[in-house]
């Protein structure tokens, strides 16, 4: 016969009673979890405390970038600066600063410009082409 792993609760769940024995199963029903997921916070334990069923906020580390340009009335040279701060003094998203940044560590004047006064290519490719059409590629003798 299989039996059942029991573990000592010790905490303060009102579903629960300090000091007494549960398996895995009712442990995770008081405490609204899955079976599997209660397995896994309780491997190499012998006693439950409600510790062990807090769910943890996972928080995306901050990408700090280092200003490279001269300083200027917002921002100074050689400082590091998150894309937050950088949103806040520039009136630009976090999401648009960095798309413009990218996966790099610098960024300059031209990263952090309005959108208005950042420089959109000339559409040149067509006018080109048209001329090249115009042309006649093989001379024709007379």
């Amino acid at each position: 016969m299989n039996a059942k792993k029991l573990f000592q609760y010790l905490g303060s769940n009102p579903n629960l009673v300090s000091g007494n024995m549960y398996d895995r199963r009712e442990l995770a029903r008081a405490f609204d979890i899955s079976y599997t997921n209660c397995c896994d916070k309780l491997r190499h334990k012998g006693t439950a405390r409600d510790h062990h069923f807090e769910e943890k906020k996972r928080t995306k580390p901050k990408k700090e970038v280092k200003f490279v340009d001269e300083s200027t009335d917002k921002f100074e040279r050689q400082k590091w600066y998150t894309l937050q701060q950088i949103a806040d003094l520039t009136d630009l998203s976090v999401d648009t600063i960095g798309r413009r940044i990218g996966k790099g560590k610098y960024f300059g004047r031209k990263d952090i410009k309005p959108k208005g006064k950042v420089a959109e290519k000339p559409e040149v490719h067509l006018s080109i082409s048209q001329t090249w059409l115009r042309k006649n590629l093989i001379k024709r003798k007379a």
